[in-house]
């Protein structure tokens, strides 16, 4: 059957349709539904599309076919060319038959072209049935979910170090420690457990995040951030390995027989300081060991190593790092800043100090209006070398600032059905700031434009580069 009289068959099929009995605009809708209307001539133009009739002489076939959306052929002009719309009148023609090989779902109007590569986009991004593909990562990069975890660690590091700094006057935070020792906790977590952390924390999705840390992981290894967290829970309470092995690539799970103080506390001592070249010496005691339910330590290092070297002086009676360097820089009425790139080129250490003699408070607002308005600034430089234990105690501080439940009854139900108690979340990490570098040589400058002079006390950072996280904060 010829293309032509399939058309004319739907055509008569339509009018025997009550509903479109007496409807000349119904009719002529069918019609171009149906492309009868492929001799259209300015002498036509006016009279209805039904009553035109079609010359023998026009090849209806001489034009290049194409495949609708369900595969099926018809044969456009240039004047009603345009997406056709799905038929139920007419029968799929094969086109292999005719020697062609199509893909009706991609280039309906030009074979020339190579299939285009089409992903899928939501623009409801809060919608849930929004998926976003890989390849959208780097246009949303929120959606991220390293960018997701940043963004959350920020405001929690901010946060964080409001109510610690009102608790506690001085001291170092390590906030990716803090972050990801919970966010072991939280992959294991079920019930009520779960959606304190999640509430807190703002953690997103069990899987993403894990993915997401495991990133960041990676980004961090450096020789001036030598950190690592620690999980210790009390053997009998755990039932399924399983569990603690999916989170093994991001936190250190330690079982602990508490029927041999004595022998753990000396195992796990030595795991420690076997990591951390024996600078940590006795971290737990053994009656401490007796008792253990779920305990978190954060134990390492952060050791700035500079891209190029500065130079060490002693200025009445204190060493400082001295040297003039192109830095990115900052200045307002209340505080100079200026950070410093460290030898992996991934990591910097910020430094921000009151443009005045007297004391300051570092905000959110401050570190972000510091970092979006930086210039790069010959700036003579002088900031005091530091060698600091920072030892902490986090369990007044969380519980103040709003996280309980999970210190009275902690559910981990994706490892155990017995629920626990976390009796101690607890930091020590040594800052030690000084001349080292992987250089030799640094570029002079003779001519500074500015001058930082660092004031007791000041403020400490260091911040992860490609995702603008702060991973540590200290004041010294």
């Amino acid at each position: 059957m010829y293309i032509m009289d399939i058309n004319q068959y739907a055509l008569n099929r339509a009018f025997d349709r009550s509903k479109y009995k007496g409807s000349r605009q119904n009719t002529e809708r069918l019609q171009l539904e149906r492309n009868m209307v492929n001799n259209y001539d300015i002498k036509h133009e006016g009279e209805p599309a039904y009553e035109r009739q079609s010359p023998k002489s026009v090849d209806v076939n001489k034009f290049k076919k194409f495949g609708e959306i369900t595969g099926e052929s018809i044969s456009p002009n240039d004047y009603d060319m345009g997406m056709p719309l799905r038929s139920k009148y007419t029968t799929k023609r094969n086109d292999k038959a005719n020697g062609e090989s199509r893909d009706p779902t991609y280039d309906i109007y030009n074979d020339d072209r190579p299939l285009a590569s089409v992903n899928n986009f939501d623009p409801l991004r809060d919608s849930v049935y929004n998926i976003n593909s890989d390849t959208m990562l780097s246009v949303i990069p929120e959606h991220n979910p390293i960018h997701m975890i940043a963004n959350n660690m920020n405001d929690f590091a901010y946060f964080y170090w409001d109510n610690l700094s009102t608790l506690m006057p001085s001291g170092l935070f390590n906030s990716l420690g803090l972050y990801n020792a919970f966010a072991g906790l939280y992959m294991l977590s079920t019930n009520i457990t779960k959606q304190e952390l999640e509430n807190y924390y703002k953690f997103i999705d069990k899987s993403d995040l894990y993915t997401g840390l495991r990133e960041i992981h990676n980004m961090t290894k450096s020789r001036s951030y030598l950190c690592r967290d620690f999980i210790c829970f009390n053997k009998r309470m755990i039932s399924n390995n399983n569990a603690l092995a999916r989170i093994r690539d991001i936190i250190n799970v330690i079982p602990i027989d508490t029927t041999n103080p004595q022998g753990e506390a000396t195992r796990v001592n030595t795991m420690i300081n076997n990591i951390f070249n024996n600078q940590f010496g006795t971290v737990i005691k053994p009656d401490y060991i007796a008792n253990m339910s779920i305990t978190i330590f954060n134990i390492g290092m952060i050791v700035p190593v500079f891209a190029e070297p500065l130079d060490k002086i002693t200025y009445r009676g204190s060493d400082y790092l001295k040297t003039i360097r192109n830095v990115s820089y900052y200045e307002s009425d209340t505080y100079q800043a200026i950070e410093l790139p460290l030898s992996d080129n991934q990591l910097v250490m910020g430094v921000v100090t009151p443009n005045k003699s007297g004391h300051i408070t570092v905000e959110l607002s401050d570190i972000t209006e510091i970092v979006n308005n930086m210039q790069h600034r010959v700036v003579d430089i002088a900031i005091p070398c530091m060698r600091h234990n920072a030892k902490l105690r986090h369990i007044r501080v969380l519980q103040e600032s709003g996280l309980r439940e999970i210190f009275n009854n902690t559910e981990l139900g994706e490892m155990t059905s017995t629920a626990g108690v976390i009796n101690d979340v607890m930091q020590n990490i040594i800052i030690d700031v000084n001349n080292r570098s992987l250089a030799k040589y640094a570029k002079k400058y003779n001519t500074p434009t500015n001058q930082l002079h660092v004031v007791k006390p000041s403020y400490y950072y260091m911040r992860v580069v490609p995702i603008n996280m702060i991973i540590a904060m200290w004041k010294y």
